[in-house]
């Protein structure tokens, strides 16, 4: 489907949704039709709106203001990050390898130091807002 310039006999252009299909073309709707070169590009554009609605096909309307604002309260709605994947991942090698004999109150775990480091973060990012 694709939108046409079509001059009429009189002079005027027409605006039309073109369906091909079997190798045949057809009109499937006119939008308008004028001699106005702005009119005529506004008609163009509707057209291809029109296509769009016709095949389902919508348009997303990406606001930098709006994407900014939605990160910004992902951010501000996260009270407190917990990590457990490194320690699940390597908490059985560093015991194999006799880490876990070190670990007192001076060595932290590692999924420990990793909470204090994003809570750390996620603070210096809300004192970043005021």
């Amino acid at each position: 489907m694709f939108a046409r310039q079509k001059k009429n006999k009189s002079g005027v252009i027409s605006i039309q949704i073109i369906s091909k299909n079997s190798g045949k073309y057809k009109v499937i709707k006119t939008i308008g039709s004028s001699n106005d070169r702005k009119k005529i590009d506004k008609l163009f554009k509707q057209a291809k709106q029109e296509i769009d609605k016709i095949q389902g096909q919508e348009q997303f309307n990406f606001e930098i203001n709006k994407e900014k604002d939605l990160v910004d309260t992902f951010f501000n709605s996260i009270d407190e990050i917990k990590l457990s994947g490194p320690e699940l991942l390597l908490g059985k090698l560093f015991d194999q390898i006799g880490f876990n004999h070190y670990r007192t109150s001076y060595v932290p775990s590692l999924s420990d130091a990793y909470e204090q480091n994003s809570n750390k973060m996620m603070r210096a990012h809300r004192s970043n807002k005021t």
